[in-house]
Formats: C-alpha cells, sequence, structure tokens
C-alpha cells in the first residue's frame, strides 16, 4: 500500500486525486528512443549505459535515444540520438512506431516517450559502429528472458512492443506494407 510518505513525490499522488489531471504533458520530460534489431533473425542492438554515477540507469540494458529538444519532433529527436550516440545515419522513413508511452519513470519523473523500431539493418554494419555513450551490446531474442533484470522498463515495453508487431505480421502479412503496431498507442489525449 502507498502512503504519503512514499518516496515517490507529489506527481504520483496526483493520479490518486484527480485522475484527470494525472497527467501534465507541460512538465513531462518528452524523449524518444529507437530499438535496434539487424536484419532476419539477427540480434537487437542495445546500450549498455555507463556505469559512472552521475548517469541514470547505469550498467543496465536501454535503448538509442534521449530527451527532445525545444519543440524537435519524435523522429526527429530519435534520428539525431541515434545519430549522436552511435554514428548510424536513420531517416524518419527507417522508423516505426512501437509505441508512445506516458509514464512516470523510476525516479519518479513524469515521461512523454515515443519508442521506435529501425530494423532490417546489416549486422555487419551494426558491428562497425562507433558508440560514444556507454557500450553496444548485441542480444539474440532467446537471450533476451535472461537479461531481462538488466533491462531498462522502456526497453521491456518495446521489447514485448517487438514481438506483438512480429506476432501480428506473421498472422497477417501484407506484401505492400507493413504492418504498424497502431494498437500500442497509450497516450490520454
Amino acid at each position: 500500500m502507498l502512503t504519503r510518505s512514499s518516496t515517490f513525490g507529489p506527481d504520483l499522488w496526483a493520479a490518486y486525486e484527480d485522475p484527470n489531471e494525472a497527467f501534465d504533458p507541460d512538465r513531462a520530460v518528452r524523449y524518444a528512443v529507437v530499438l535496434i534489431k539487424a536484419a532476419g533473425e539477427g540480434p537487437f542492438l542495445l546500450q549498455e549505459r555507463p556505469r559512472s554515477d552521475d548517469v541514470e540507469y547505469r550498467g543496465r540494458f536501454s535503448m538509442f535515444g534521449g530527451r527532445r529538444e525545444g519543440e524537435e519532433s519524435a523522429e526527429g529527436c530519435a534520428i539525431r540520438e541515434v545519430l549522436e550516440e552511435t554514428g548510424l545515419e536513420l531517416k524518419a522513413a527507417d522508423l516505426t512506431l512501437l509505441a508512445r508511452v506516458e509514464s512516470q519513470n523510476e525516479s519518479g519523473r513524469l515521461t512523454s516517450g515515443h519508442l521506435f523500431l529501425a530494423e532490417g539493418l546489416s549486422f555487419d554494419a551494426l558491428k562497425a559502429l562507433d558508440i560514444s555513450d556507454g557500450k553496444g551490446v548485441f542480444m539474440k531474442r532467446n537471450e533476451v528472458p535472461r537479461q531481462w533484470g538488466r533491462l531498462t522498463s522502456i526497453a521491456h515495453f518495446a521489447i514485448a512492443a517487438y514481438e506483438e508487431l512480429d506476432r501480428v505480421r506473421l498472422e497477417r502479412p501484407t506484401p505492400a506494407s507493413p504492418a504498424r503496431a497502431s494498437f500500442f498507442k497509450f497516450a490520454r489525449r
């Protein structure tokens, strides 16, 4: 049971006091992240966060991405952050929206994020990337359960959304256009 002495802070209590006022997008940290996946049955490329004390989620596996700047679009942020952190040049057409998530993160901050997928990339090209923030880690889909405890909550969600997207594609393949996981949009309007 949560009490007012909880360490979660006043933003969490707003949801219990008035659910209609719980999420204020103007106060939220806006971000975009990209789940990068090699072609075919290739692995995910994840970021092992640096282990220094000033880094959020230190030593955990996350996706490449970060905070949006000013009026930057979610796609623009994802493209910029991936380029800065990996050197990989993506275009908006390379991104599939997996989910839009509004939540309170592990640190207690309200967040509003876009989770994208960039897939079909050459494994050799991904291996050659120069990761500037943390360390690049390749993780096969069958390795994810063993590493689940080291993944950030957003990485959990993105991988689960990817698995659902993949399942839907297998059930309803359409040669003209790939399936989109629009049913994973959990934003309040």
